[in-house]
C-alpha cells in the first residue's frame, strides 16, 4: 500500500496520461472512453486526498495535543 499522500498524486497522474491519450485519439469511442476513465481517476484523487485529511487529523488527535515548552 502506498502512503496516503502519495495515492492522490498517482491517481492525478493516471488522470493526466489519460487525457493524453484522449487528446491524441481521432477515435471518438476511444476519446470518450479515456475522458470517462480521466474523471474517475479525479474522483479517486479526491476521496483519496479527503481519506488522508481524515487519517492525518485521527493521528494528531491520537497523540493529543503538542507538549507546551516552560517559559
Amino acid at each position: 500500500m502506498m502512503s496516503p499522500d502519495r495515492d492522490a498524486a498517482f491517481y492525478r497522474e493516471q488522470a493526466a496520461l489519460q487525457r493524453t491519450v484522449a487528446s491524441e485519439t481521432a477515435l471518438p469511442s476511444v476519446r470518450d472512453r479515456c475522458e470517462r476513465a480521466a474523471n474517475a481517476w479525479d474522483g479517486m484523487a479526491d476521496r483519496s486526498d479527503r481519506a488522508a485529511r481524515a487519517w492525518f487529523a485521527r493521528l494528531a488527535q491520537a497523540a493529543g495535543p503538542a507538549p507546551q515548552a516552560d517559559e
